[in-house]
């Protein structure tokens, strides 16, 4: 670690989850990708994001059928 990085306290600020409502241009279907999960149909994601990992949104025109949501997806080609 640089002697620049040690004075400046390092990052313990970026390691700390953040929550946030992600304001989105127009209405779609938004689905967790990590949770396999339908939020519902809006222009507004509420996000908890978390510093270790990513979160991951697909957001479509139209409601997916019942299922695997990645395997949806894949099949929209």
């Amino acid at each position: 670690m640089g002697d620049d990085l040690m004075q400046a306290g390092g990052n313990e600020a970026l390691e700390k989850p953040v929550a946030f409502d992600a304001k989105l241009a127009a209405k779609a279907h938004i689905y967790d990708l990590r949770a396999g999960k339908y939020f519902g149909h809006s222009d507004t994601i509420h996000v908890a994001l978390d510093p270790w990992q990513p979160s991951l949104f697909a957001l479509v025109p139209a409601k997916l059928p019942a299922g695997d949501i990645i395997a949806r997806l894949g099949a929209l080609k």
